[in-house]
């Protein structure tokens, strides 16, 4: 039973001044680009703003380095393939290299690489059926 008890072993930390708390969020808002006088003295419901425009540019971030690490998987990818076809002789299925052209992101990109890939599909069945 004894062993279920729990004991503080260090003392409770003191509670953070509302001073201390408001300073920090100060220097917060100035590093995502709010001015001393405006976090002071402006309209507080803008600081909301400040805010999810600085996540929104994390997130933008986030995904442009993403995207930059694909890209360079692609690269090694394409030429460590390269590389194994060479010291092969040669043999096998030569390897596709790297892209010829970025990947879609937009919607409107998507839906015209996924209409290309569909023309490209029929006439590739044309061609078969007229052989």
């Amino acid at each position: 039973m004894e062993a279920n008890k729990v004991t503080a072993s260090a003392e409770p930390s003191e509670p953070k001044k509302y001073s201390d708390v408001i300073d920090e969020l100060c220097a917060f808002y100035m590093s995502i680009g709010v001015s001393y006088d405006e976090f002071w003295y402006g309209d507080y419901c803008r600081l909301k703003y400040y805010r999810e425009a600085f996540e929104m540019r994390r997130e933008r971030e986030n995904q442009r380095a993403w995207l930059e690490g694909l890209y360079n998987y692609r690269a090694y990818k394409s030429v460590m393939e390269m590389f194994s076809y060479g010291l092969a002789g040669g043999k096998g299925r030569k390897p596709e290299g790297y892209l010829d052209k970025p990947f879609p992101i937009t919607e409107r990109e998507r839906e015209a690489e996924k209409q290309r890939r569909i023309e490209h599909t029929l006439r590739w069945i044309e061609k078969g059926q007229q052989s």
